[in-house]
């Protein structure tokens, strides 16, 4: 479980759904849970991800905790599928290593240094003439 980006712990989750309800929808939801190997789940860890130890594959999200400090995960697909549906979106999804490129997560940004900068090397001649 990844609660945060200097922080994760390793636990166990369930092959089989557990069906819980929650306040926002009057039927139940699928879940996994996830008993942690040392430790709980515990206040701030929702929406924490649940990825593979070894495959790095996004299982799902934590969405609430038990009293013995387990948490339910909702399986990804189901997230996104409601986000679809909301959206009214043709799909969602994780970006792929290809859409996470450098040159094209950067692109826009560094086109608006090189204009800045263009602005300010033509503001340092100007200033270095005077």
């Amino acid at each position: 479980m990844i609660a945060d980006a200097e922080f994760s712990r390793s636990g166990l989750l369930s092959c089989e759904p557990a069906r819980i309800l929650l306040e926002t929808s009057d039927a139940f939801t699928p879940a996994y849970i996830l008993t942690l190997n040392v430790g709980e789940v515990g206040e701030g860890d929702s929406g924490a991800w649940v990825v593979g130890s070894s495959s790095h594959d996004v299982f799902g999200h934590t969405i609430a905790a038990d009293m013995f400090g387990d948490a339910y995960i909702v399986p990804l697909d189901q997230t996104f599928a409601d986000i679809q549906r909301s959206l009214g979106a043709e799909s969602v999804h994780l970006p792929s290593p290809q859409d996470c490129t450098f040159e094209q997560v950067f692109s826009g940004h560094f086109r608006s240094l090189a204009r800045g900068k263009d602005v300010t090397s033509a503001s340092s001649t100007t200033e270095s003439s005077l």
